[in-house]
């Protein structure tokens, strides 16, 4: 059976702007440019992201068939 190499695709990013990021949040670089590639680009939903509390979390509720999910899971 002949297998293939799994090849890694980088998606290009914009380099201005993960060097902003890294500026404004206080990053290394190489955080900031996954950041970007990721659509953040203000610090508060940088900070947001990275250090998250509970408080900041939807309702689980809001999920399909999550009235059911939780008794089942308790059982």
């Amino acid at each position: 059976m002949k297998t293939t190499a799994a090849q890694w695709k980088i998606k290009p990013v914009d380099g201005e702007r993960a060097r902003a990021i890294a500026s404004a949040a206080g990053l290394p670089e190489p955080i900031a440019r996954v950041l970007a590639l990721r659509g953040f680009g203000e610090p508060s939903g940088i900070a947001e992201f990275l250090d998250p509390r509970l408080a900041n979390l939807s309702d689980p509720f809001l999920l399909p068939a999550m009235d059911r999910a939780v008794p089942r899971i308790w059982r």
